[in-house]
């Protein structure tokens, strides 16, 4: 279905993979080039590839547009099959009338609802003229600034997920969720661990800190998720907090989780 327009998920949006004419056209193109003693094995080869990570990716328990898009080009080779066929002046003609209706047309596309002709302004504006600040790398930067020296006792909870961290960190401090409605989870055993409240992951911070050890948090990342922000806030209000470290303008801080509420 995706190969024809349909959506699926991307990351952290929905979107089409494929225009749902251009996905037509491929796949007419396709089986119009079988019909060519010309084109029969390249056409046959591109469609057993494409069959063949359908029916492997079918297999996972997750549906995600990434497994499917390294095969996508390969797809839309079928358009020039079905071009080939036109004369030299109607393929000019065809390809022109194509561009204008695929630019002018209003599509969703993250969230924003624009003509793809001001999306690709926009794109190359940003490619060009504009520098894009990695903030989630200088955010792990700026905690590997406090976190300088190796503590086995030491816990940094963060809403950011854990992926960054196993990256970029010095992994002088034990990393540790705040949510688990983030992107993504450490592991399949910390997720079935947490409940819907977080309540769990909660006391897994009370029983450190009652315990001696030594725990941090920052909000980084909370201003994504209204969700996490409460997440955050709820942990928050189970302890009595100093601020040991600011960074990337306020945004980085870091709070020592001191004592329990009672």
């Amino acid at each position: 279905n995706q190969f024809f327009g349909g959506e699926i998920r991307y990351l952290w949006y929905t979107n089409p993979l494929v225009e749902k004419w251009v996905g037509v056209l491929s796949g007419l193109g396709l089986v119009v080039g079988l019909f060519s003693k010309k084109y029969r094995f390249t056409c046959a080869y591109i469609l057993s590839v494409v069959l063949t990570n359908i029916l492997f990716f079918s297999f996972f328990y997750s549906k995600e547009g990434r497994y499917m898009s390294t095969v996508v080009p390969l797809f839309l080779v079928g358009v020039t099959f079905l071009l080939e066929k036109l004369k030299k002046y109607w393929l000019a003609v065809g390809i022109v009338l194509m561009l204008t209706v695929y630019f002018g047309q209003k599509v969703t596309i993250n969230d924003f609802k624009e003509r793809r002709v001001t999306t690709l302004k926009r794109q190359v504006l940003n490619n060009f003229r504009q520098n894009e600040t990695p903030w989630n790398y200088l955010a792990v930067m700026s905690f590997n600034e406090y976190f300088k020296k190796p503590d086995d006792n030491c816990y940094f909870g963060s809403i950011l997920n854990a992926y960054f961290f196993e990256m970029l960190s010095n992994k002088n401090c034990h990393y540790l969720a705040i949510t688990g409605a983030t992107d993504f989870n450490l592991t399949r055993e910390q997720l079935l661990s947490l409940d819907k409240t977080n309540a769990l992951l909660r006391q897994q911070y009370v029983d450190l800190v009652n315990h001696g050890k030594t725990v941090y948090v920052s909000s980084y990342y909370g201003s994504a998720s209204g969700q996490w922000a409460d997440h955050y806030q709820q942990l928050l209000k189970l302890f009595n907090i100093v601020e040991v470290h600011q960074g990337c303008l306020g945004s980085c801080n870091i709070y020592q989780l001191t004592k329990v509420k009672k």
